[in-house]
């Protein structure tokens, strides 16, 4: 079963082909989208206290996760993960970059999620 935002989305969607769930433009009058920058914040700073190795980003619209892995020894990398919509294509998503995390953009991510991923995650 769906849930009801995404529901209500893929029928808002038959009917508007520009329609992208957020992404690009939000409507104050689609009321499965008006906070999914907020959920998708709420799932990211959820997940930045559970995990301890890894912070949050703060974007402009949206944050993300930033991790170190590694040893000081053999040398240390960072990884970003991006929490998103479940609709919303990565590579659409990375030409949105600069609107949704302003100057905290990068140019990629070694990992996305839907929030439906990460909401299961943290539950456990």
């Amino acid at each position: 079963m769906l849930d009801w935002r995404l529901g209500l989305g893929l029928l808002r969607l038959m009917r508007e082909k520009e329609y992208t769930f957020g992404l690009k433009h939000m409507n104050p009058d689609h009321k499965e989208i008006t906070d999914v920058f907020e959920i998708i914040n709420k799932c990211v700073e959820t997940y930045s206290k559970v995990d301890t190795n890894t912070e949050m980003v703060i974007g402009d619209k949206i944050n993300y996760l930033k991790t170190v892995k590694g040893d000081p020894l053999v040398g240390k990398r960072t990884e970003y993960k991006l929490i998103k919509h479940p609709f919303w294509h990565e590579e659409q998503t990375m030409r949105e970059s600069e609107t949704l995390f302003g100057e905290n953009s990068i140019n990629s991510f070694h990992k996305t999620e839907s929030i439906f991923d990460t909401l299961r995650i943290v539950k456990l």
